[in-house]
């Protein structure tokens, strides 16, 4: 079994090349698309964003349904589309600045942890439709999925456009008042298609691809927490991806016991995603002087603990039951990244400063993501049956790096603290 287990780790890895131009693309086209965003407005690059979507879809398709004519390799190209649009970096990152723009300060994280919890309901039901379509033709499954997403592009037209953001709000901002002033792009989108813009644009600022990153980083200390923040919670966090293997190789569980205990995490997610918003509005609310910023950091912080504690009851569970007791405290801070979000939006004062942060979180993630899959992969089979501590040094590391993650929160904490005390002094 062990030799097995391995083999699966090292085809994890090794199939890591294939997923690596995606996160490549996306990262490298955040810093253009952000720029240009703030110049035509995030609607049309999320157009493009979906469209790509949709495109892509339907060329991976075509490949594998002409599998005699075409290569089957040439679905590794797919990521290539992410170029127009950004991926799903850009989608995420402009996603979660509109909630943010549409939704009340004091209403979004109980907003975030709703819509966490939907996103998890549509999953389990797609994989539901997807097991009854693969059943039928596997054709059938990726023609619903093309459908699905072309109907996202009409939807992007009923998002708001560009506003209009006031001379005096862009000089009185103080939080993220460093960033360096944008040149406006010689863009006449009247006048000719808005794809020409947009290459226009790339020709024009090519230097910026990496500077969107640097501006970022360097624009504030608040930002620069906060991107630090998100990345150590990433790669703790990406731990999950040993999940699978741990308790087949530890407790004997075959796939099908092991894929139950994945469904009892979802079960556990949902309901305390579910629960929060109740949670905070009516035990935390009352307790922390009824402020919405307090409520939200309280329960990252809580989260955090939750997520350093479980993770190591999770490596030195002894027995069954208490690998599933574990499992439970370690979902208990399902809540962090929803929390987290929410109380660093509060903290800041321009909408533009909450999209230039959300791209900047996404770029963040993303990173972390990409190295925690090959980290976590390649430590967990460099490790697996070499002795009882050797075997768990894994959730160790991982314990050790998410505390790191709570000390980034409490500092975040105290951006909260100094814009109270300014706040009180007007």
């Amino acid at each position: 079994m062990l030799s097995e287990l391995k083999r699966r780790m090292s085809d994890t890895l090794e199939d890591g090349p294939a997923l690596l131009p995606a996160t490549l693309i996306s990262l490298f086209m955040a810093g253009p698309y952000g720029k240009i965003a703030r110049i035509i407005g995030k609607r049309p690059i999320m157009f493009m964003n979906v469209t790509s979507y949709t495109l892509a879809g339907a060329y991976f398709t075509a490949i594998c349904y002409y599998h005699e004519v075409f290569d089957v390799r040439w679905i590794y190209l797919t990521p290539l589309f992410d170029i127009l649009g950004g991926g799903d970096l850009i989608l995420t990152s402009f996603s979660y600045t509109y909630i943010s723009e549409s939704i009340e300060q004091k209403r979004l994280s109980a907003f975030y942890y709703k819509l966490s919890a939907g996103q998890m309901a549509f999953s389990f039901l797609a994989l539901c439709v997807s097991s009854i379509l693969l059943r039928k033709h596997v054709y059938a499954q990726c023609i619903l999925g093309g459908v699905t997403l072309g109907a996202t592009i009409p939807l992007c037209c009923m998002l708001p456009a560009k506003q209009e953001v006031s001379q005096q709000s862009s000089e009185t901002s103080s939080l993220l008042s460093t960033i360096p002033p944008l040149t406006p792009l010689a863009m006449d989108l009247e006048d000719g298609a808005l794809f020409w813009a947009i290459v226009k644009s790339f020709r024009t600022h090519a230097r910026h691809s990496l500077s969107g990153f640097r501006d970022i980083l360097y624009s504030s200390s608040l930002s620069r927490t906060t991107m630090f923040t998100f990345f150590m919670l990433t790669i703790g966090y990406g731990i999950r991806v040993v999940f699978i293997q741990w308790p087949s190789v530890t407790y004997g569980w075959i796939l099908a016991e092991v894929h139950v205990i994945i469904s009892y995490e979802t079960v556990i997610s949902a309901i305390i995603l579910l629960t929060l918003p109740t949670i905070s509005h009516k035990i935390l609310k009352p307790r922390l002087g009824s402020s919405v910023s307090e409520v939200d950091l309280f329960v990252a912080k809580f989260s955090a603990v939750a997520h350093v504690v479980g993770i190591l009851c999770v490596g030195f569970a002894p027995g069954k039951v208490s690998y599933i007791m574990a499992l439970t405290v370690w979902k208990l801070g399902h809540g962090l990244i929803d929390a987290l979000r929410s109380y660093v939006t509060g903290l800041l004062e321009r909408k533009e400063d909450v999209e230039q942060l959300y791209l900047g979180i996404g770029m963040m993630e993303t990173l972390g993501g990409m190295i925690a899959t090959a980290v976590w992969s390649g430590l967990f089979a460099t490790v697996l049956g070499k002795g009882y501590l050797v075997s768990r040094l894994p959730f160790m590391v991982s314990s050790v790096i998410l505390l790191s993650g709570y000390v980034c929160v409490w500092v975040l904490g105290r951006f909260g603290v100094k814009k109270s005390k300014s706040a009180g002094e007007f």
